[in-house]
């Protein structure tokens, strides 16, 4: 899984869509603290529809 991810991260880096100083550390560390930040919150609702989803969709 590691690989997995260490591909999709060196790819989304060559798209310019994710800075190259940034390892599967950091993503990681990313990722769980919006996963946190966002089940913290859930329970209020209006801030959840103020915040809305920590990822952007184009």
């Amino acid at each position: 899984m590691l690989k997995a991810v260490e591909t999709l991260l060196a790819r989304a880096q060559e798209a310019g869509a994710v800075r190259r100083d940034i390892a599967v550390p950091e993503l990681n560390a990313l990722l769980i603290g919006a996963a946190c930040a966002r089940h913290d919150i859930r329970h209020v609702r209006s801030m959840t529809e103020r915040t809305g989803s920590p990822v952007r969709h184009p």
